[in-house]
């Protein structure tokens, strides 16, 4: 393993990995597994090639979801607060309910905006 690439942070929760047997798959079945938050590699058989470029390459190369998730969760909360604002204001003519209906489709405005045309 002299020749392995740099491990990576967990791209979840930043802890140190390590490659480890895992014996339950079969023999000579090995992923990379974080110390930290334990989730893990796809397991790869070792058969007669040595794995660790492999699993590192498939550990290094995985994509952090969470922040994506989170951001799509945020946006709808947003969202459906505003369709709530939207509809309040409309039923009661309110001068404060109108000045948050404004703030909300405003808001709404600037997530339906792609990414890249934002200003923050």
């Amino acid at each position: 393993m002299t020749d392995a690439p740099e491990l990576l942070p967990c791209p979840f929760c930043g802890g140190e990995g390590e490659m480890v047997e895992a014996k339950e798959a079969g023999p000579q079945a090995y992923v990379i597994c974080c110390k930290k938050c334990l989730c893990s590699s796809r397991v790869i058989f070792a058969l007669m090639d040595a794995v660790a470029n492999d699993l590192i390459s498939a550990w290094n190369t995985r994509t952090n979801l969470i922040p994506a998730m989170l951001a799509e969760a945020r946006a709808k909360g947003i969202r459906e607060a505003a369709e709530i604002a939207r509809e309040y204001d409309a039923d009661s003519g309110c001068m404060d309910c109108a000045d948050t209906a404004n703030i909300l489709r405003g808001i709404l405005a600037l997530l339906d905006q792609p990414a890249g045309d934002r200003h923050e």
